[in-house]
């Protein structure tokens, strides 16, 4: 089916970039916004209301369904113009952790007693 050709599609993608660029986060950050928010937060309450037996009356579950649809709407929405901007800005994958080094240097040598 199409859903599954498209999943194989964005896995063997993501697959390929990473295994090409060095930033792996951004990457996993792309499959998570266009792969696991729809499938976890807007497919679910729309087939919820296409398929609800109920038809127009509104009650509890549609409430759910419509909070949880525009929850995740948002969220796609502000998960991709977030990742737009970081590409965008051209932010730095890592954080510089120079730092890092002088610590474990210098903790190593108390513990050397050095």
């Amino acid at each position: 089916s199409s859903g599954i050709n498209a999943e194989y599609g964005i896995v063997v993608t993501v697959s390929v970039v990473s295994v090409v660029t060095d930033k792996l986060g951004l990457l996993l950050e792309v499959a998570g916004i266009i792969s696991a928010i729809p499938y976890a937060f807007i497919f679910p309450p729309l087939l919820y209301l296409k398929l609800d037996p109920n038809g127009s009356t509104m009650h509890a579950g549609k409430i759910c369904a419509i909070l949880m649809l525009t929850f995740g709407c948002l969220f796609f929405i502000l998960g991709f113009t977030g990742l737009v901007i970081k590409i965008i800005s051209n932010v730095p994958e890592t954080p510089d952790l120079r730092y890092c080094e002088v610590m474990c240097n210098s903790t190593v040598a108390q513990m050397l007693n050095i």
